[in-house]
């Protein structure tokens, strides 16, 4: 499959108690140190400013031509922002190691900026590893700019935190 744009099977939805088993799993494959099964729960029943949104595609086209019956959607990416008032603060986004740079980043963060600016957010907040430039480049197409750095914000390894803003808050063009 192409590595570029492939967003065509991509359905996107707001997270629920019961993807909490997919969520889980995805985030230990994709973060050193993960977010815990209780964190999610937290953020998916006990913390009214969290939305979390998943992103599912079916699996390979080539895949599903061998086989009689679909493919069952798999979740291939998660978002997690806090709406807070005037702020869209992002806490977390995770995708497939072999779904990146096909557009499920472009896309989950595209719902979840139309959900801040729904809510009334102004402005757009995050924080990211300073080693990860592809994320770094995804935001800055986003408009995102950095603007400080929080000194050993990660850990595992330890890592500054280039911190980065998008004001005012505006939804992206067509194709960021």
């Amino acid at each position: 499959m192409n590595k570029g744009r492939d967003v065509s099977n991509l359905s996107i939805s707001q997270a629920s108690l019961e993807d909490l088993d997919e969520l889980e799993a995805l985030e230990d494959r994709v973060f050193t140190v993960p977010w815990s099964r209780k964190s999610f729960e937290a953020e998916l029943s006990g913390n009214e400013f969290s939305l979390i949104f998943v992103a599912r595609c079916c699996a390979d086209a080539s895949n599903q031509a061998s086989h009689d019956t679909p493919s069952t959607p798999r979740m291939v990416g998660y978002i997690c922002a806090w709406t807070v008032f005037e702020e869209l603060r992002f806490m977390n986004i995770a995708v497939e190691a072999d779904m990146r740079r096909r557009g499920v980043g472009s896309e989950l963060l595209k719902k979840i900026m139309e959900m801040g600016v729904s809510y009334g957010a102004q402005r757009a907040l995050l924080e990211v590893r300073e080693s990860n430039y592809p994320a770094q480049t995804l935001y800055g197409r986003f408009g995102f700019t950095s603007y400080g750095t929080r000194r050993h914000y990660y850990t595992n390894p330890i890592e500054d935190a280039m911190l980065m803003a998008l004001e005012p808050l505006v939804l992206p063009s067509a194709e960021p």
